[in-house]
């Protein structure tokens, strides 16, 4: 049984690899491959367990940034898409949705902003414009990829616990 935690969790980190890969290749859909690399790391923490998760979130975080010649594509991954299935599991522990949803949400605009000047130490981009406007479009993205999230795992353990 380990064994198969093994493979499995070494496969969704191969996978997780390959999306963060495509996005240097690809000429559209970059935050649809990191989200898909993040799913991967989603499947990691209802397949396997939290513990392997992390494993597997630093794994992909290291080989990314090593191999990925586009550094901004990891570091979407590592500072917000790669950890946060690790994130969402805990914060899903909250017994009241209204709570569980605010704490996401505060928790997601710290991300933004720590990764917004992360980025722009990277690239020379800076936002002065719209910045509430920016804000909201960013909120409302992000709950969509979390009900888009909870959705691809649930479905893939409906599908998993037929084959059992």
């Amino acid at each position: 049984m380990k064994s198969q935690k093994i493979a499995t969790g070494g496969l969704l980190c191969a996978l997780s690899l390959l999306f963060l890969y495509l996005c240097n290749v690809v000429p559209s859909g970059k935050i649809a491959m990191i989200c898909l690399s993040s799913f991967c790391i989603g499947l990691c923490v209802a397949l396997i367990n939290i513990k392997f998760s992390v494993i597997a979130y630093i794994a992909v975080s290291v080989l990314g940034l090593l191999i990925i010649p586009n550094k901004v594509v990891p570091l979407l991954f590592v500072l917000f898409f790669g950890n946060y299935p690790v994130v969402k599991f805990y914060l899903e522990k909250v017994n009241k949705s209204y709570v569980m949803w605010l704490i996401k949400i505060i928790v997601f605009n710290i991300y933004a902003v720590i990764t917004y000047f992360v980025i722009r130490s990277f690239v020379n981009v800076e936002i002065n414009f719209a910045v509430p406007i920016i804000i909201l479009i960013a909120d409302f993205a992000y709950i969509i990829y979390d009900f888009a999230f909870s959705i691809f795992v649930t479905k893939i353990l409906e599908i998993r616990r037929k084959e059992l």
